[in-house]
């Protein structure tokens, strides 16, 4: 896969799982959730770590945009605390499923 459309398969992987959770759409469609990481798996496979250390940052805020979104209307200081704590999580589990 050419490295921008490998950078492609995060926001589709993001948006799969946001569409398995309940959502504005109903109860959602639980079954996509089997096929949600596959995207990122993909990625992972070919890139080095701090390349997915990168990846897993961006990730995390497409899935925090496509899940929380609901929390910047609550209160945005909240979101931002939960993006600060959440993108260095994903960060450093992306950068140790890359090695």
């Amino acid at each position: 896969m050419n490295r921008w459309r490998s950078w492609l398969a995060l926001p589709v992987s993001a948006v799969l799982w946001a569409l398995s959770l309940p959502n504005v759409f109903g109860d959602g469609w639980g079954f996509l959730a089997w096929f949600a990481p596959v995207p990122v798996f993909f990625f992972l496979r070919q890139s080095s770590p701090w390349r997915s250390a990168l990846a897993g940052a961006f990730f995390s805020f497409l899935l925090l945009l496509t899940t929380q979104f609901w929390l910047f209307h609550f209160s945005p200081v909240a979101f931002t605390i939960v993006a600060a704590v959440e993108i260095p999580e994903y960060a450093l589990a992306f950068m140790v499923l890359g090695w």
